[in-house]
């Protein structure tokens, strides 16, 4: 904090991306940045991706499958309930509840049973995983009032919310504003690498939806809002020129990428999705549509991870000739317009995505292929028209562990429900898949994940675009605003503003 003294007050305004979804940890359409604020984690990665305490004081595994987790005594949560580990196990139960989405209950496949003993919870294991307190550091291990939203129906999530966190929610107006407020009843955190781990300095917090890139850029210019992530890529620059603002770029745990219905003809020859693959120029979409913010994406992991598997990149590079000769190959010549086939494609609300689609259509109607893309603003139905398993889609996922991600969209046992919407039943895919989830160290974590990387790559559940760069910007009267590559948002409880905007 440059040797300044926080100041306390203020409203911290903060552009945002998209519009919000419902604040369930079980069954939100994505997550948004102020359940950072409102929930917490047993477990917290830091900015170097080391996994510490936050909810969990400590932990161990007692054997091969049996590990316990220490909640931090005296917690409660917002509306005052007492959240010990009893509350703790009754929310990973409710997460891991076969009736809910699978897009959450994926993550929790190797475990048997959650309990809780006095102060601990006790996580009993199918069998051996090395991954488990990674697991509980996203948000599919939020830690929610589960007796609250048994009671409150469809408001939880909605006017009803309780967490753990340093905030408390108290508005959301879907496209306008949502709002959190200080808990000065906070009881502290255990996370090591916040710099102040009482209650926030902050009056509040205030994120505000803009849908258009451009104009999310031009209120933070104007001193409409203090931060704000993801401007248009091609106004990163303008952005950076102003002494006013502060610019903090790095690579997304994201991937941009075009997924075909593997149950589908044609898609279900690989010839087909490589001559898809081959038929991306994924360089040129970089250099024009992203403006140079990303990286090619010839794999399902991005490149500046440290899980990448440098292999694929001898995959799905651009070759528009290989793509006629796979095409040919698989039967599907071009009719007296030069059309071979025709995909409906529904594309999901993203600035740069949507820019690129546009690309893809080109170069896919170079090869004879048409796309027909259909851009739908809102993701409630847009995740609702993927669960009708379309030919094709266009989309983006976003987590803060990227091979655990990947999994998710590939596994064959994900394909009721998502992320696996495009149906894809690869065996070697799902075999490095269950490898990767019944590691028992490192060593063999890794192993699995490469080899599901070069599986990936050659069989194409998903057809790698390109991974995008996340771009945070604030303006210079904020201060403790930290993202991380290793966090999808920044934590509040740090921030506090010299003056207000």
């Amino acid at each position: 904090m440059t040797g300044q003294i926080p100041r306390r007050g203020g409203t911290l305004r903060e552009g945002y991306d998209y519009d919000f979804s419902v604040m369930d940890p079980a069954v939100g359409a994505h997550v948004d940045p102020s359940w950072g604020a409102v929930y917490e984690t047993p477990t917290l990665a830091d900015p170097s991706g080391t996994i510490g305490p936050m909810l969990a004081s400590s932990w161990e595994q007692l054997d091969a499958v049996t590990w316990r987790f220490r909640i931090r005594p005296g917690t409660r949560f917002h509306s005052g309930a007492v959240c010990d580990a009893a509350a703790v196990a009754a929310a990973h139960n409710s997460h891991r509840d076969p009736s809910m989405p699978l897009g959450n209950v994926f993550f929790w496949q190797p475990v048997s049973n959650v309990r809780s003993v006095g102060d601990d919870v006790i996580i009993d294991l199918h069998q051996p995983w090395a991954g488990l307190p990674r697991n509980l550091r996203s948000w599919h291990s939020c830690v929610h009032n589960e007796a609250m939203r048994a009671q409150t129906g469809s408001d939880w999530g909605r006017t009803a919310v309780d967490g753990t966190g340093p905030f408390v929610h108290h508005s959301t107006e879907r496209g306008i504003a949502q709002e959190v407020r200080r808990w000065d009843a906070f009881q502290g955190t255990d996370a090591e690498w916040f710099q102040n781990r009482g209650v926030p300095h902050l009056d509040g917090v205030r994120w505000i939806p803009f849908l258009d890139a451009a104009e999310r850029a031009r209120a933070l210019e104007e001193g409409a809002i203090d931060t704000m992530q993801n401007p248009d890529f091609h106004d990163v620059e303008r952005l950076r020129a102003n002494p006013d603002l502060t610019v903090i770029e790095y690579q997304q745990s994201a991937l941009g990428y075009l997924a075909v219905n593997h149950q589908t003809e044609p898609f279900t020859d690989v010839r087909v999705r490589q001559a898809l693959s081959h038929a991306i120029d994924r360089q040129q979409i970089v250099a024009s549509d992203l403006a140079g913010h990303g990286a090619p994406a010839y794999g399902l992991v991005p490149s500046e991870s440290h899980w990448f598997c440098s292999d694929t990149n001898q995959y799905n590079q651009f070759d528009p000739q290989r793509s006629e000769e796979l095409l040919d190959e698989a039967g599907l010549p071009r009719d007296s317009s030069g059309i071979r086939f025709e995909m409906a494609t529904p594309v999901v609300q993203d600035t740069a995505l949507r820019r690129a689609a546009l690309s893809v259509q080109r170069m896919l109607a170079a090869v004879g292929v048409r796309m027909n893309l259909e851009h739908l603003d809102e993701f409630e139905p847009f995740y609702a028209l993927l669960d009708t398993h379309p030919p094709s889609y266009l989309c983006k996922w976003l987590w803060p562990d990227p091979v655990d991600a990947t999994v998710g969209y590939v596994w064959s046992i994900c394909h009721e429900g998502g992320p696996n919407w495009q149906q894809a039943a690869i065996p070697e895919v799902d075999r490095q898949c269950e490898r990767f989830f019944t590691a028992e160290n490192e060593d063999q974590e890794r192993r699995a994940s490469d080899e599901l990387q070069r599986a990936a790559a050659q069989h194409l559940p998903l057809i790698p675009i390109y991974f995008p760069s996340t771009v945070w910007v604030s303006h210079k009267r904020v201060h403790g605003w930290r993202p991380t590559p290793t966090n999808l948002y920044p934590f509040y409880a740090d921030v506090w503003l010299d003056q207000d905007g």
